[in-house]
Order: C-alpha cells, then structure tokens, then sequence
C-alpha cells in the first residue's frame, strides 16, 4: 500500500510540473520571448519529419545539416511527435514532460543509497522546483534537457 502511494504521488508530481512549466514556457513563447534555439530546433524536426533529414536554414538562406552547430540527434526522434501536433509547443511540453520524468530514477536511485522512501521522494520532488532547472525548461528548447532523466536511469541502472 506504501508503494502504491509513493508511485502515485511521483506521477501527480510529473503531471503538476509538465502542465506548470509547459504553461510558462509556451506563456513565454507567445509573448515572442523565445528565440534562435527553438526556432532551429524546430525547423530541424520539421525538416527531419518532412524527408530532408536533420537539416536547417541559416539566418544567410543557405540549407545546412544541424550537424554543423549541434550534434544533438534525439531531435530526429522527437519528429514523430509532430505528428501528433505539427506545433513548436509541443517541443515545450516534451521538454518539460522529459524533465519531469527524472523524478523516477531520481526516487529509486536516493531509495537505494539512503534507504528511506519518504526522504527519496523529498529529493525526487525538490528536484523538481529547483530554479535552475526551471529555468533550463522555461528558456526556449534545448535538446540537452532531454539527456536529465536519461543520465539519471544510467547512475541509478
């Protein structure tokens, strides 16, 4: 029964983050305060789901693979997800949801260290309000962000 409270209580917490920071993040897109790294990042996906594979268009018009200022290759699998809704908001709300999934390695990883449940999901949560990464969610869209749950699986696996 204990269990079951802890892993509700982790999916409440990455559905209130994804819904809040995904809010000010797109709040902040459509008060045209985003800017050069979303827009590349979009084009790319764009691109990618539309046959011309991981490339972009230069502020000079010429046609050139991402590959020459990131080598940031989950962009090409995030292009199914224009599928779904072929918008730049939803590489917010990806990014978000991505970040809110770290609470789970992060949960299991400090219950395997400390031993204590409830102290493990203090730290899953505080995780989750911590400025700095609120702010790597809320300031346009960088495919780095998405590597957060993944580096936290890899030290907790």
């Amino acid at each position: 029964m204990r269990n079951k409270i802890i892993y509700i209580t982790l999916f409440v917490l990455i559905i209130i983050y994804t819904v809040c920071l995904s809010y000010f993040s797109i709040r902040r897109h459509n008060a045209f305060y985003s800017g050069y790294d979303l827009s590349n990042a979009d084009q790319t996906i764009w691109n990618s789901l539309n046959g011309r594979l991981f490339s972009l268009t230069t502020d000079d018009g010429q046609t050139v693979s991402r590959f020459t200022i990131h080598a940031d290759i989950i962009l090409v699998l995030l292009a199914p997800i224009y599928l779904i809704w072929d918008n730049v908001r939803m590489l917010l709300i990806a990014q978000s949801f991505f970040i809110a999934l770290s609470v789970i390695p992060i949960y299991f990883l400090a219950s395997k260290l400390i031993k204590n449940r409830l102290i493990a999901l203090i730290l899953a949560a505080r995780f989750l309000v911590s400025p700095i990464l609120q702010w790597a969610n809320i300031y346009d869209f960088h495919a780095v962000t998405l590597a957060i749950p993944l580096l936290f699986s890899s030290f907790y696996l």
